[in-house]
């Protein structure tokens, strides 16, 4: 893959670990998703965009917590499905712990275990 196939993925997955989206961006400028895409791929020109673009990634913090921890997951080569087998509960609550839905604590335990990671540096109660 070249170089200036790989920078909108890289942005998109940048914007991601902020909780935006290039449907997000569009909305916040009022153009499609699709021109958002064709503005990072390069097929078009759109200064809006990138400026929009600049700001979003500025954001030091996430504001969506669970795609850090699911996209840290994949990195791992782990699925909610997977953490569910290893705390022996349902798919469906591993992700309402994920989404801050819930507090299982022994699902937050062995994400903080897989991810190598303290429990409370993950899940900062809310």
């Amino acid at each position: 893959m070249t170089k200036n196939k790989q920078r909108p993925a890289r942005i998109l997955y940048w914007l991601q670990l902020r909780g935006l989206s290039s449907a997000e961006i569009g909305r916040r400028l009022g153009i499609s998703r699709a021109a958002v895409c064709d503005v990072l791929a390069g097929r078009r020109t759109g200064p809006k965009v990138w400026a929009e673009i600049k700001e979003a990634l500025k954001m030091k913090k996430s504001r969506n917590r669970g795609a850090w921890i699911r996209y840290q997951l994949r990195r791992q080569g782990l699925s909610g499905a997977e953490i569910s087998r290893r705390a022996g509960v349902s798919q469906g609550y591993v992700c309402d712990v994920i989404a801050g839905r819930r507090k299982g604590q022994k699902v937050r335990e062995e994400i903080a275990r897989v991810l190598n990671k303290e429990v409370n540096k993950i899940f900062k109660e809310e």
